[in-house]
């Protein structure tokens, strides 16, 4: 309370044009009263609360900052409400709900970025919800690089626009934005190095998790680039397999177990293109107990990896784009033509048979 009513004295006093000497003569105290008030050494005598919020033209509470604590409070329910409906693909509710939020609080960019970021999050939208939603996303990101100080919410306003920029094929913009964000060594990867510990070894397991995380993605990027042999491809994906099981033990894949899964899915993928029909069906029998893992994942679970032990994953802490298990997405890709040669074989039906149960479920 006491960092509030500082904060507030010195605020108000400047928005007056008010030096401390003259806010101190107005309501009959020194000019030490007032800098200590300020400064967070001291606090008005519950007296003087009165004739500062007449002399301001505010209540008590405001200048005590009991309101803001209460809107910071309700900021806090209304993001942790979002979060937990996002591992369930709840987009529409969400957006409803951060937009509802954002007219209350037009100057939190906590919220804003949060909108911002679900109103590119939805799957299956028509073309002209999703254009109505990028202009919005965008709208809102540059009004949050044009006032908010606040560093981490900047830099994710800015990937956001990169994303935004290249859907609109404006690829030159979005490589000029992406340019201007930290580089990496910059980032949390020198957190560790300023820590001792429990503390550090905690904070590089973290870093461990985001990278295996970061690099599956960049191995997807490059993995579908149409100039590279589909041999490659192929080793590429069974390379990224081998790095995940380095990093997991196995059951502990959670909400990568999707990555670990479309890794086995688009080897399957590959190998139907050369003709393999063999490696085709083991790369889709592997791939099948990833799908069913990943929806089932627990709402909380402890790493016991000796690369990730001590970490706890929160299910709450990670989102998806739509309602349907991913099961039911696995058993829509084997439908397309290029599996037909293998259609009808016992092993393809079997993996057919057991997505479809719990696609169900």
């Amino acid at each position: 309370m006491n960092i509030n009513i500082a904060a507030n004295l010195k605020r108000l006093r400047k928005q007056r044009e008010l030096t401390q000497e003259d806010l101190a003569n107005f309501i009959g105290v020194s000019f030490q009263a007032v800098s200590k008030w300020e400064c967070g050494d001291g606090y008005p005598d519950i007296t003087f609360l009165p004739v500062l919020s007449s002399f301001f033209e505010i209540t008590v509470d405001e200048l005590l900052g009991i309101d803001k604590i209460r809107d910071d409070e309700e900021v806090k329910k209304i993001l942790e409400l979002n979060y937990s409906m996002a591992p369930d693909g709840k987009s529409e509710e969400r957006i409803a709900l951060l937009r509802d939020a954002v007219k209350r609080y037009p100057g939190n960019y906590e919220l804003l970025m949060a909108l911002a970021t679900v109103l590119t999050f939805i799957q299956g939208a028509d073309e002209e919800t999703k254009e109505q939603n990028r202009k919005e996303s965008m709208e809102i990101c540059e009004r949050i690089l044009a006032r908010c100080t606040n560093n981490v919410i900047r830099n994710n306003a800015q990937v956001k626009l990169c994303y935004l920029y290249d859907e609109m094929g404006q690829k030159e913009k979005a490589a000029e934005i992406a340019g201007e964000l930290p580089y990496i060594w910059n980032c949390g990867l020198i957190y560790a190095d300023f820590l001792t510990g429990d503390k550090r070894i905690k904070a590089i397991r973290h870093n461990i998790l985001h990278l295996t995380d970061a690099l599956d993605w960049q191995v997807e990027r490059i993995s579908s680039d149409d100039t590279i042999p589909i041999e490659d491809e192929i080793e590429i994906y069974k390379r990224m397999i081998q790095i995940f099981r380095l990093v997991f033990d196995e059951g502990e894949f959670y909400h990568l177990a999707v990555n670990m899964g479309e890794r086995y899915r688009y080897l399957a993928c590959c190998y139907m293109v050369i003709g393999d029909n063999e490696s085709a069906l083991d790369a889709l029998e592997q791939a099948l107990p990833y799908a069913i893992a990943y929806d089932n994942q627990p709402e909380e679970a402890e790493y016991k990896s000796v690369m990730l032990r001590g970490l706890k994953f929160e299910r709450a802490g990670y989102g998806k784009d739509y309602t349907e298990s991913w099961c039911y997405w696995l058993l829509k890709v084997l439908d397309e033509a290029k599996f037909d040669p293998i259609r009808n074989d016992p092993r393809f039906i079997a993996v057919a048979k057991k997505l479809r149960s719990h696609a169900k479920q």
